[in-house]
């Protein structure tokens, strides 16, 4: 769709990276695989689905550019 943007996150410790940009609890007793969770993001509203092997993040796309900036910046602190 037009008004959404979609990162998809794989990788050995892509949680930790997420983490710096939001509170939520990745774990697996609490973000269960195959299961949809909404919360902030660097403070955007995000739908994350726990797919397994892979997260794939949906966000309002007027948020793509800040949204990518802060996933560069976590990654690289």
């Amino acid at each position: 769709s037009d008004a959404q943007i979609f990162f998809q996150i794989t990788g050995k410790g892509s949680y930790q990276i997420l983490n710096k940009l939001t509170h939520f609890d990745f774990r697996e007793k609490s973000f269960k695989e195959m299961t949809v969770a909404q919360t902030l993001m660097a403070r955007v509203d995000c739908t994350f689905f726990n797919l397994g092997d892979r997260l794939l993040i949906s966000c309002n796309r007027s948020f793509e550019d800040y949204l990518k900036d802060r996933l560069i910046d976590a990654v690289n602190f």
